[in-house]
């Protein structure tokens, strides 16, 4: 009976894995200090709204904006800027190296509007150009990893932010 209860205690103090899963060292569930101890990827600067940002993030050997969104002081989301623009063609090759990131860490993208579940960067490309010219301001074309782990929701975007700019992002967030 005994060891019973400590395996007990033992599974009400052990972290989930939503908690101790994140991007990199970040984990979700993490307060702004603990994010900030990565100090090689600061400095970090606040947003108005509280949550954090940095122009170190780490995204296909090269380095990226990043944004932590919390909830309640709680790590919830974090947000690679691949790219922010107005040029067409740097928005499908960021969206190809975000692609290849998805494809490298979880085995594939889902693309949507086909069905495709293990899409290729040319095939996303393809999506994206072929929406672009309806994506209004604050719409977004997005591509979803494949298959989808469970600990985590991930997914790479193209949001439409104003008049004919685009920002290419890579999102880990909480299920």
């Amino acid at each position: 009976m005994r060891l019973l209860k400590l395996l007990f205690l033992a599974l009400l103090i052990a972290p989930s894995n939503a908690l101790a899963s994140g991007f990199l060292g970040w984990s979700f569930g993490m307060d702004r200090t603990q994010v900030q101890a990565h100090e090689e990827f600061g400095p970090y600067y606040p947003f108005k709204n509280g949550d954090l940002g940095s122009q170190a993030g780490a995204f296909q050997g090269r380095s990226v904006p990043i944004s932590f969104y919390f909830n309640d002081d709680r790590l919830v989301r974090v947000m690679l800027i691949a790219y922010t623009g107005n040029d067409l063609d740097a928005v499908r090759e960021n969206l190809g190296q975000a692609v290849i990131h998805l494809t490298e860490e979880f085995g594939g993208v889902d693309l949507p509007e086909t069905g495709e579940a293990a899409a290729t960067p040319e095939a996303v490309a393809a999506a994206f150009s072929a929406q672009a010219p309806s994506l209004a301001v604050g719409q977004r074309f997005q591509v979803g990893a494949f298959p989808m782990p469970t600990d985590r929701k991930v997914w790479a975007s193209v949001t439409a932010v104003q008049g004919g700019v685009y920002m290419v992002s890579v999102n880990y967030a909480e299920p």
